[in-house]
């Protein structure tokens, strides 16, 4: 017997303001981690240095994980431009006019 495929899935209902509430941490979240991957690959570059000067390990020796690090804040960065748009798209309209 075969097996029934429910073509008529029950989907969730929100609220715009739940939406808007999901979107607007998300984005909070998101600038938060951005923020400190500036802060983590500034340290990584100061220890980088400090690593060539003190040991005299060629400065391009971590390039790959300071790649890393870029890529990794600019997936962030796109989170926190997507994230953004949707909070403002589902805004409450009595949270516009205020």
């Amino acid at each position: 017997m075969p097996a029934q495929i429910n073509t008529n899935p029950i989907s969730p209902q929100h609220s715009t303001i739940e939406l808007y509430e999901a979107y607007s941490l998300a984005h909070e979240q998101s600038a938060d981690t951005y923020a400190m991957l500036g802060a983590i690959l500034a340290e990584f570059n100061q220890a980088k240095e400090r690593l060539h000067q003190a040991y005299g390990i060629p400065v391009n020796y971590l390039d790959n994980l300071k790649r890393l690090l870029v890529i990794t804040s600019m997936m962030v960065s796109d989170h926190i431009e997507l994230s953004q748009q949707l909070e403002q798209e589902y805004t409450p309209t009595d949270l516009v006019e205020a």
